[in-house]
């Protein structure tokens, strides 16, 4: 993977905000970025494609590359090659992995997103930590201590109606619920079983402080 896109968070230290902004956007070739774009939209896969939704995203953003990118257009992409379903071998999948290439410096270590219906756009605080860390290692950043008082870290996502073909993938039965609730950190979390032992790892370490 190669890039030369720089990105920030649109607001750091938000805990359900996860829109990305471009440090360079006058580096970002739009006309690239759109010929891989439309090779996502001439391709389907069991009658179905890349959402509209995160086409449409896309393609604003590409043509006005100093506007953030909203996380739904980045998350909807990022399933088609992060599912653990038969999806991922497919022509379409690698095609979208082309356009994420092109964009982004790394891959997310996991799915972002739940693969429940009306939650594959919704993203996942810990699944977004893990990527943003990679990302901000692979611009040579130093990733900064997690501040607990800094944002909540309660996220009650609003659900939409998702339209990308995850809602039968099977590795819903790995994910897993976390809620905490104790005079020093509420919160409920939801990620595969490494990451929640990550996350709780972090939270005991705090509590011998």
């Amino acid at each position: 993977m190669s890039t030369n896109l720089r990105w920030r968070r649109r607001f750091p230290t938000s805990a359900n905000n996860f829109d990305l902004v471009l440090a360079n956007p006058h580096v970002l070739d739009s006309e690239r970025l759109n010929e891989l774009l439309n090779k996502i939209e001439g391709e389907n896969h069991r009658r179905l494609t890349l959402s509209s939704r995160s086409r449409q995203e896309l393609r604003r953003f590409f043509n006005q590359p100093d506007s953030p990118l909203k996380s739904f257009g980045y998350i909807l992409l990022s399933n088609w090659f992060m599912t653990q379903g038969g999806d991922r071998s497919s022509q379409l999948a690698s095609c979208c992995e082309d356009l994420w290439d092109a964009l982004f410096p790394c891959r997310p270590p996991e799915r972002f997103s739940s693969p429940a219906a009306g939650q594959n756009h919704v993203m996942m605080p810990l699944a977004f930590d893990a990527f943003w860390n990679r990302v901000l290692t692979a611009q040579g950043e130093d990733i900064p201590k997690l501040d607990r008082a800094a944002a909540p870290l309660i996220v009650e996502p609003t659900l939409e109606n998702g339209d990308i073909p995850e809602s039968r993938d099977s590795s819903s039965e790995d994910r897993l619920c976390l809620e905490l609730d104790n005079p020093r950190l509420h919160c409920k979390v939801e990620g595969s079983a490494r990451a929640l032992a990550d996350f709780w790892r972090i939270v005991s370490a705090w509590e011998a402080q």
